[in-house]
């Protein structure tokens, strides 16, 4: 197996990163879209509104099973929060694609 830094040399993602980055794509088209999976209460917004960052942030609910420590809705939320503001409030899927790549690469994991 490559190092990480033949990765970023080469310009390359590593399949975390691309796990990590469809998954966020998921998240924002739950969120933002309008389409029959975002109707349902699949991941929830924290409506506080003295929240850091930015004011989409996920509520992470407990998890006492593996099975639900793993799952989608709970394993999204500590990446999507670390989002900048910039990044979650994209105009479109597209710029949220270009903007989460332009936020991976100046964090130095491109």
């Amino acid at each position: 197996m490559p190092p990480d830094n033949a990765f970023k040399h080469l310009g390359l993602t590593t399949l975390e990163l691309r796990r990590i980055r469809g998954d966020m794509l998921q998240v924002y088209k739950f969120l933002f879209e309008r389409n029959p999976l975002s109707s349902c209460n699949y991941l929830k917004v924290q409506c506080n509104s003295r929240v850091r960052g930015h004011c989409k942030k996920l509520v992470k609910n407990f998890a006492r099973l593996d099975i639900r420590k793993f799952s989608f809705s709970h394993r999204v939320v500590n990446e999507w929060n670390s989002l900048p503001e910039w990044v979650v409030n994209s105009t479109s899927v597209h710029c949220f694609k270009v903007n989460i790549d332009k936020f991976f690469h100046k964090c130095g994991r491109i």
